[in-house]
């Protein structure tokens, strides 16, 4: 088989002057939320990373829930994760997490009462905060508490 080795070269310069990248743009309408509030702290912009699905479901949460919803973690890094701890098979490197942080128990019950209504089912409970995911990898219908 013989190739047109000029054409070749014409879509080789080309590609060559694309950039590549891993993440899609998300083309969403949140309201209440900015995707540089889910950033790694280490990886600007990362918040784009972030489950599109996921973003949904938790605008609709916060809607629901009539009270700020703010969030102490979104996507991270493997590096951030491991400085803070996490796991190593984290929703969050997946951008299937959020740390949504709360003031009291009455906060606490609005936020987890609206992140149930809309389907977001793992769910851990630490004394400041709401851990939420929808990684479909792991368990559902299931509630933990952080020491």
């Amino acid at each position: 088989m013989k190739f047109n080795t000029n054409i070749l070269n014409s879509i080789l310069n080309l590609l060559k002057g694309l950039k590549m990248t891993q993440t899609a743009t998300i083309d969403l309408n949140l309201k209440h939320f900015k995707l540089s509030e889910f950033d790694s702290p280490d990886e600007p912009k990362s918040g784009a990373k972030m489950d599109a699905k996921f973003l949904e479901k938790l605008e609709k949460a916060r809607t629901i829930a009539g009270c700020a919803f703010r969030i102490n973690s979104g996507y991270r890094t493997q590096a951030h994760n491991l400085k803070v701890g996490g796991r190593y098979g984290s929703s969050h490197k997946k951008g299937l997490a959020a740390d949504i942080a709360y003031n009291g128990s009455g906060e606490r019950y609005i936020i987890l009462n609206s992140l149930m209504k809309v389907g977001i089912n793992r769910l851990g409970l630490g004394a400041t905060f709401i851990h939420a995911d929808t990684d479909n990898k792991k368990d559902s219908n299931v509630m933990w508490t952080y020491k």
